[in-house]
């Protein structure tokens, strides 16, 4: 981002401070908490999320073709999509289309407390931006739940997504690529309390208030 705001600007790389986002980190949830939890959900197998505009730059079209994709190969993967917009219908019949539509609820809108509920007890998350992400912040409120992120190459994903080796970015803006990334991840040899206590942990030491505070106030007092 330092790069991209050189070359637009015409300034030197050198004197551009990056102050990263940040977010509250939630309790993870207890095992059998999150048990619970997917059974009032009736999750069973593996649950992949996302929380997006339902708008043509988000990119949802492209995660509904990844499930399609996945499918054949891990026909136990489910998915939700949290979010609302222009694009509801044409999502809906694209789904159908695919024969997926059985493995997709779409939720629409959600209170926060519902949102958060799904994030928790979630095994993936899913950034599928086509074009104009910025920093991502619902990467970092996806990883400080403990979920890792399987994102496109677009915007600001390539550095916050792959700042934790529980990410993974695609390697370009495709179905097909997204569908690989996350089939690598959902068969990681890891358990889900062990990714999720480090997702938390490398969120609270990369991007806590405390070091966004500081790196902003450092900004601020180097103008004068």
């Amino acid at each position: 981002m330092r790069r991209e705001l050189g070359l637009y600007f015409r300034i030197d790389e050198k004197s551009i401070c990056v102050a990263p986002g940040a977010v509250e980190v939630p309790s993870l949830l207890s095992e059998t908490t999150r048990q619970i939890v997917r059974d009032q959900l009736a999750w069973r197998g593996p649950e992949v999320v996302t929380l997006r505009s339902l708008s043509p730059r988000y990119g949802v079209d492209l995660m509904v073709q990844a499930a399609a994709m996945v499918r054949p190969h891990m026909p136990d993967v489910r998915w939700c999509i949290m979010g609302r917009g222009e694009l509801m219908k044409p999502l809906l019949w694209l789904a159908r289309q695919l024969k997926v539509d059985d493995i997709i609820e779409f939720t629409g809108y959600l209170p926060e407390e519902d949102v958060l509920k799904r994030m928790q007890a979630a095994d993936a998350f899913m950034l599928p931006t086509r074009s104009l992400e910025g920093f991502g912040l619902v990467t970092i409120e996806a990883n400080a739940c403990g979920l890792p992120v399987v994102a496109t190459p677009v915007g600001a994903n390539i550095e916050v997504v792959s700042s934790s080796d529980d990410n993974l970015v695609a390697e370009c803006i495709t179905p097909e690529t997204l569908a690989e990334a996350l089939l690598d991840v959902l068969k990681r040899d890891v358990s889900h309390v062990e990714r999720a206590k480090r997702l938390r942990d490398h969120v609270s030491t990369h991007f806590s208030w405390e070091k966004h505070d500081r790196l902003f106030l450092q900004a601020l007092e180097s103008l004068g």
